[in-house]
């Protein structure tokens, strides 16, 4: 574990790290994790937190959370972006960890449109369901009640009582991480949303669900991840996130489903862009319907490029920001302690005047963000705290979150990332 010596909360990203400007530098030294070309580094990051949605019961052992580097690595030849710093030795996923975002009524309608289409497209009645990171199993609820269909859900941070397994024809938990141990379990879906972004080594774990799937070739694929495209042309570095060691865009996701002998049907984005999806059959006796647009590379090679350069402006506009309203005697607060708000906070580090952050997952309310330390509180606590600013850590939620606060009786500023 690195010492809290090694890097202090405080640091600005100018004192955290240094562009990675020589060749030695550029240059990965690692194949590409789908295709096995060459890589090359054009994004790093040192010292943050290696689990931004672990629940730490008080602010010591939040600041003391352990931490790693990240260099983003990119691959020419497919397009797939990887953090070529990432140890999975320092990193791992227990009923502490929370990244749920099911409390969010933007985001279950979000989910419940997903399940009804996918049990529509594919016939899923009185079917099985194996779901991969399932997390507390919301969605494979959803896709079992719908049907009625009969759910499997891997997931090791999977927390007892949080959602009723009884739905459907019942829903079965396995508190692990998927691996060729479960490779006999067919299915008439396998799905996995934002499993796959965690996974070291992603082409092993595609070709563990091929091999799941041998004796049924039919059976359909979901998997969904968050879109680096997005994170690059807007300007997201606060998304860049340690637990995320692999970054996908259209071209990556889909050479790592060709490469693993799926029939790819699809890729798009969804909701507002944040997420990329992709549907396959699973065996490549059925020819994929889906290829990336020719020249897209050359544009994706582009983005990479601008991406770094993003960083020093974001840094210096916000510490701007938090300096104007120090002198004003302002408080701002945060909306959102997932992985953005812990990454913003922790890369500005001191610059940011935050003492609390808000999140509407009750699990979340009165532990700290790792790194920084600020505490999590409930929407209900702002008529307290009073703040002249909330930053809105994902503006995509900015209506729901304008109506509770209006509920509260407040008007403060709004401020989105």
């Amino acid at each position: 574990m690195r010492s809290t010596s090694d890097y202090a909360p405080g640091k600005t990203e100018r004192q955290a790290e240094e562009p990675a400007n020589t060749e030695a530098q550029r240059t990965s030294g690692v194949a590409c994790r789908i295709c096995g070309a060459p890589t090359e580094v054009f994004f790093h990051i040192e010292g943050v937190p290696v689990c931004c949605n672990i629940l730490w019961p008080n602010r010591e052992d939040a600041i003391r959370a352990r931490r790693g580097d990240i260099r983003l690595t990119f691959c020419r030849e497919c397009g797939h972006i990887y953090n070529s710093a990432f140890d999975p030795e320092r990193l791992t996923y227990t009923a502490n960890y929370d990244n749920s975002l099911h409390f969010s009524p933007r985001f279950q309608e979000y989910a419940r449109d997903l399940a009804a289409r996918l049990v529509e497209t594919y016939d899923l009645h009185k079917k099985k369901v194996v779901e991969i990171g399932c997390g507390n199993a919301e969605f494979l609820a959803l896709l079992c009640a719908l049907g009625p269909n009969r759910g499997v859900g891997f997931d090791p941070s999977f927390i007892p009582g949080r959602v009723n397994t009884t739905v459907g024809d019942g829903i079965e938990i396995i508190a692990d991480s998927y691996s060729e141990l479960y490779a006999n379990r067919s299915c008439d879906l396998l799905c996995s949303r934002h499993m796959l972004e965690h996974v070291p080594d992603p082409l092993a774990i595609i070709k563990s669900v091929s091999h799941a799937l041998r004796e049924t070739p039919c059976a359909a694929v979901y998997f969904e991840v968050p879109n680096a495209l997005f994170t690059l042309r807007e300007k997201g570095i606060w998304d860049v996130i340690y637990e995320h060691c692999s970054y996908f865009t259209p071209q990556s996701i889909y050479h790592l489903f060709a490469n693993a002998g799926f029939g790819v049907l699809n890729v798009k984005e969804s909701f507002g862009r944040q997420f990329l999806s992709l549907e396959a059959l699973a065996s490549n006796e059925h020819p994929s319907r889906y290829s990336p647009p020719p020249g897209d590379m050359d544009r994706l090679a582009d983005d990479v490029a601008a991406f770094a350069g993003y960083r020093q402006n974001l840094v210096d506009r916000w510490t701007a920001v938090f300096d104007e309203m120090r002198k004003k005697g302002q408080r701002a607060i945060p909306w959102g302690a997932g992985a953005k708000g812990a990454i913003f906070l922790n890369v500005l580090g001191e610059q940011a005047l935050v003492d609390y952050v808000v999140d509407i997952n009750p699990h979340k309310q009165g532990h700290f963000v790792p790194g920084t330390g600020q505490q999590i509180v409930a929407p209900e606590a702002l008529r307290q705290l009073k703040p002249d600013a909330l930053i809105l850590m994902n503006p995509i939620y900015q209506d729901e979150v304008k109506r509770i606060v209006a509920g509260l009786g407040l008007a403060p500023e709004f401020l989105a990332l």
